[in-house]
């Protein structure tokens, strides 16, 4: 089991996610990614202000959408801000997806 614990409590329903290529880090530094690259921005303030803090960098995350259990997406926790998760997928999630669209999210702790 390459998983580590799920734990539903952190579980986002039908969140509206974004593929991005900058980002803003802690030091309000801009960081620009490479043309090939780029990052999934959810944006969740209000639920990172509750009790969503315990997502970590390294945490893994499931995708799925909403009404379709049959497709899914593995991907990692990159960076928590204040106001947003970015999260790293591969390729192909970005590919199979309108821009912007709703996704069910579902996290497990990153590997130690």
């Amino acid at each position: 089991e390459m998983w580590g614990d799920h734990t539903h409590a952190y579980d986002m329903v039908r969140v509206e996610v974004e593929p991005v290529r900058d980002y803003m880090d802690a030091n309000g530094m801009m960081n620009c990614l490479g043309p090939s690259e780029l990052l999934t921005r959810v944006k969740c303030e209000s639920l990172l202000a509750e009790k969503r803090p315990c997502i970590q960098r390294g945490d893994k995350v499931i995708a799925s959408r909403p009404g379709d259990g049959a497709s899914r997406w593995e991907g990692f926790v990159y960076i928590v801000t204040h106001n947003a998760l970015l999260l790293l997928f591969g390729t192909e999630f970005h590919a199979a997806q309108p821009t912007p669209t709703q996704m069910n999210l579902s996290f497990c702790e990153g590997l130690q």
